[in-house]
């Protein structure tokens, strides 16, 4: 089934996913590798994430005079993530996208607070550029 998602996102949400669904995302997304995890589970997020996806991915961003363009943004191995996703999903983020699946804690922890990891295809990276806009 196609479901269309916006940001912020609610476990109730989150709970009606399925396998095999087709998920359309639009608002804000915010990339986080495994040193952004670290540093908002030690440190405490700089941006509310309650019910934000937050995407395992490393953008390319390019500097032109005062202005950032993105040039590339595709999806990073999410199990590097996995010390730092059960607090982070406790500190509210509605939904994890990144590739390779994650551990079985944060299986548990993506059950219990009722939310969703979505996998992205790898490889694609300029392709998702096209899609993002408003940074």
């Amino acid at each position: 089934m196609n479901v269309k998602l916006e940001t912020p996102i609610s476990s109730e949400e989150t709970a009606n996913l399925r396998i095999g669904d087709i998920v359309y995302i639009s608002g804000k997304i915010y990339t986080a590798r495994d040193s952004a995890h670290k540093r908002m589970v030690e440190d405490g997020p700089l941006v509310d994430i309650k019910g934000a996806l937050i995407f395992h991915a490393g953008p390319i961003i390019k500097k032109s005079g005062d202005k950032y363009n993105m040039i590339a943004v595709g999806p990073t191995t999410s199990t590097r993530m996995n010390p730092y996703e059960p607090q982070i999903l406790k500190m509210g983020a509605g939904l994890i996208v990144g590739k390779g699946g994650m551990d079985e804690a944060t299986s548990k922890s993506l059950i219990n607070n009722k939310k969703a990891y979505l996998s992205a295809v790898g490889g694609c990276a300029a392709l998702y550029v096209k899609s993002v806009t408003g940074y």
